[in-house]
């Protein structure tokens, strides 16, 4: 089977004409681990602390939040 050839280059290809939004395009791995990391715990803490929900209800909110997120992600791609 023929292989084809993508590149030996370790950058990325650029991605937008604006060299502003070039820059908003690329990010550590980690950055977006410690913005949402926090923001996943206060809404855990709000859902059983605050609002008293259920594990079956907050499993079930996360599996279809999922689900929507999974069908979105696929429609725009």
């Amino acid at each position: 089977m023929k292989k084809n050839f993508i590149s030996n280059s370790s950058s990325s290809i650029r991605m937008f004409k604006s060299d502003f939004m070039e820059s908003l395009s690329k990010v550590k791995y980690y950055v977006p681990l410690i913005v949402y990391i926090p923001v996943i715990g206060y809404l855990f803490y709000k859902s059983f602390a605050e609002i008293n929900m259920s594990v079956i209800s907050f499993a079930g909110w996360f599996l279809l939040g999922l689900a929507i997120w999974t069908i979105t992600e696929y429609i725009l791609h």
